[in-house]
């Protein structure tokens, strides 16, 4: 009994120091990056541009990852005796789900639970300034495959942190962390400020499930690093006070300004948008409504308004009045200052 009792104990005792182990391999590709200029530290804010491929320190190339450029993922695997459908590696690509009409990062697990994040590390903090970070989260978790709508949501919950030390790991008792937030099928920002303890600082993206339910994505867009002080503001609604397409010193993207101007139609409101890629006008607010017309990448297209739930975009084009993902879309003003269009 006591030699079952030794194995036992020296057993637990290896599963902890593999578990530290692991944990370390995963973290090991997180690099010190410089901050771009102005505000913003972080490098790649908005999560645009290329979404690269991604290999793990001992060499494994992980095809299920492709992550913007700048950032890092970084996961808890699951361990021998736990259920087989916790803590999956989750998938990262470029999101479905964009805060901005832009690209977002998006990552998650089909049918499992995961706990998982992004990381990025930077070195040009100034030790003692009160430092915030800031990120646009979306949430979709479900039973159903409609990714507009949440039904029997599996309980996901996210956080931000910040370690104050520049260190990389996100179980380190010297993260700083926000509150835990559970919500769906809408945009927040998540903030949390952390005193600078040297030159370097750490932030962590968190997402974790409660239950494997068959969808358990997150997205995550328009982040901020920076001197607390002159940090952008959150709205009441949760959201950057500047609206969709944040100020030019949090997002590395046009400004509204910058968009094409539109032609007023009878119809129509002079309030623009424009798609990066072609897009469908469909005759209702649905995923596989009827098409009506496709409009052209880099068109200019007048906007009537939105849907309540932020969902979609009503726009004329072609002489049609129809509607258009919200997600696809860079408009002129903040999204949610165009008026409400009754659903058909």
């Amino acid at each position: 009994m006591k030699t079952e009792g030794l194995l036992r104990r020296q057993t637990t005792r290896l599963t902890i120091v593999l578990l530290i182990l692991m944990l370390s391999l995963l973290l090991l590709p997180v690099r010190a990056v410089q901050g771009q200029e102005g505000g913003n530290l972080l490098l790649n804010p908005g999560f645009e541009g290329a979404y690269q491929s991604y290999s793990s320190p001992t060499g494994e190339f992980v095809s299920e990852f492709r992550i913007a450029w700048g950032w890092h993922p970084w996961y808890r695997p699951r361990f021998e005796g736990e259920p087989l459908r916790h803590y999956r590696r989750p998938e990262y690509r470029p999101g479905s789900y964009s805060y901005n009409g832009t690209m977002s990062q998006q990552f998650f697990t089909s049918f499992g639970t995961h706990q998982a994040g992004l990381v990025q590390r930077v070195e040009t903090a100034t030790p003692g300034e009160m430092y915030r970070f800031g990120v646009a989260v979306y949430i979709w978790s479900s039973q159903h495959g409609n990714f507009l709508q949440s039904v029997d949501p599996g309980g996901v919950h996210v956080r931000v942190g910040i370690d104050p030390s520049g260190g990389t790991n996100p179980w380190a008792a010297e993260v700083v962390w926000s509150p835990f937030a559970t919500f769906y099928d809408e945009w927040r920002v998540l903030t949390v400020d952390a005193e600078a303890l040297s030159n370097a600082l750490t932030v962590f993206i968190w997402s974790q499930v409660d239950n494997p339910v068959e969808h358990n994505d997150v997205a995550v867009d328009e982040s901020y690093l920076g001197l607390a002080e002159t940090a952008p503001v959150v709205a009441d609604e949760g959201i950057w006070d500047a609206g969709v397409g944040v100020d030019v010193a949090v997002v590395d993207g046009p400004v509204a300004e910058e968009t094409p101007a539109v032609q007023e139609t009878p119809s129509a409101s002079p309030t623009g948008a424009t798609y990066t890629g072609n897009v469908d006008l469909r005759l209702r607010d649905r995923p596989r409504g009827q098409v009506l017309d496709v409009i052209p990448a880099g068109t200019a297209v007048a906007v009537i308004g939105r849907s309540e739930d932020r969902n979609w975009a009503q726009v004329h084009y072609n002489g049609q009045d129809g509607w258009v993902g919200s997600w696809l879309g860079r408009f002129s003003i903040p999204f949610n200052d165009l008026p409400v269009v009754p659903l058909p």
